[in-house]
């Protein structure tokens, strides 16, 4: 066993250690081990492999459980807050307002395809203006240019 595994079974008992003091010990010792934690799992995979980085990797996730939680819910809200200020207002409403506006130009497009609306556009056409195109979508998909 080399000295990486051994540092990592003295973390180990250390964290049994701090889990069996009061409550008031567990988060700062939580910092504790994870201040430890982080360079020593760096060491073992040098030392020992990916593998029992990895494995390393799991025990130090299976003893420090909240304060891994903790920090992916932090993640999560910081990525929450990005978006809504990307898109503001109610959650993914300019995402879906997006989808929807897609959705409806690709029906206007699939009708006129399929001779609902004007024929194939002529050599001609393809130079007009793009006024001309839009009243061409709104006659395709009806009166007020939507299709409900």
């Amino acid at each position: 066993m080399n000295l990486a595994l051994v540092l990592f079974c003295i973390w180990v008992v250390l964290a049994s250690v701090i889990a069996m003091m009061p409550r008031r010990f567990h988060w700062p010792g939580a910092a504790v081990l994870i201040g430890l934690g982080i360079p020593l799992l760096g060491l073992v995979t040098l030392q020992a492999g990916p593998v029992w980085g990895l494995v390393a990797l799991a025990g130090g996730i299976s003893v420090l459980r909240w304060p891994a939680l903790r920090a992916a819910q932090w993640i999560a809200q910081r990525l929450q807050g990005a978006r809504d200020r990307v898109f503001p207002g109610e959650a993914g409403a300019g995402l879906r307002s997006l989808a929807k506006g897609a959705r409806e130009a690709r029906a206007g497009l699939l009708a006129l395809r399929a001779g609902k609306g004007h024929s194939a556009p002529s050599a001609r056409a393809a130079h007009s203006p793009p006024e001309d195109i839009s009243a061409r979508m709104k006659t395709a998909l009806g009166q007020g240019g939507v299709r409900r």
